[in-house]
């Protein structure tokens, strides 16, 4: 990406095509509208049309499988931000390295 982001014309072409690029190819994935219980490409398609909104949900209930494996990201974003409201502002500021250590309070395996 080196030499992309110095501003001029041609660079400023290349990165509007790409997000252009991008948000047509996101609005294909939205009017095709994929089921969560499809096969292949389209369980595939299904994880890319919620992942704009998966970290940012706050109810969500973990004993239901298909609720928990949709938005575990924002599972995992709730236990850390109670883990590190627990610990104070010295972990926020400094970190303690939870990011491998967040307690999901479920057994996998």
């Amino acid at each position: 990406m080196k030499g992309y982001f110095v501003p001029n014309r041609r660079n400023a072409t290349i990165l509007f095509s790409l997000v252009l690029a991008g948000l047509v190819a996101y609005s294909a994935i939205l009017y095709y509208n994929p089921k969560r219980n499809g096969k292949g490409i389209e369980a595939f398609l299904y994880k890319v049309k919620i992942a704009p909104t998966e970290p940012f949900k706050t109810k969500i209930n973990t004993e239901d499988y298909k609720d928990f494996n949709d938005n575990y990201r924002s599972v995992e974003n709730i236990n850390t931000y109670r883990q590190m409201r627990n610990d104070g502002a010295f972990s926020v500021l400094f970190g303690k390295g939870l990011g491998s250590k967040v307690d999901l309070k479920k057994k996998f395996g």
